[in-house]
């Protein structure tokens, strides 16, 4: 499976490269890890599927990488179904980073209005 990357790691910097738009929206924390969509997926809420991609490779904005989803958080944004989904490549699976990524969207989508729940980690590899 393919994804985009839409936030780089370390950076406060996202763009909604899924719908064609090329407007900058700077977030108040950093990215604990790459943050992108997959393509020709679609989650619920009529976006492509979100991936949380840990690894030492470095990637930039747009970069489109092969990925293996090894699980997903469950989520709801406003009502909806939202599920982050999660790989590492080249790397073991590290919960704690999954709870810096929680605090990441956590911080993200309430600056936004955004109403949010997490459920359960899902590990499905």
């Amino acid at each position: 499976m393919k994804a985009k990357i839409e936030i780089e790691k370390g950076t406060k910097i996202k763009k909604e490269l899924h719908s064609g738009g090329d407007e900058d929206t700077t977030l108040h924390a950093e990215c604990p890890a790459y943050y992108g969509y997959m393509i020709d997926t679609m989650a619920e809420d009529g976006d492509p599927k979100d991936i949380i991609i840990f690894t030492d490779q470095d990637l930039n904005l747009g970069d489109i990488i092969e990925v293996e989803p090894q699980g997903f958080i469950e989520m709801t944004d406003n009502g909806e179904e939202d599920n982050k989904y999660f790989c590492f490549k080249g790397s073991h699976i590290d919960f704690k980073q999954l709870i810096d990524v929680k605090q990441f969207i956590t911080q993200y989508k309430e600056i936004q209005g955004d109403t949010i729940e997490f459920g359960h980690i899902i590990y499905t590899r």
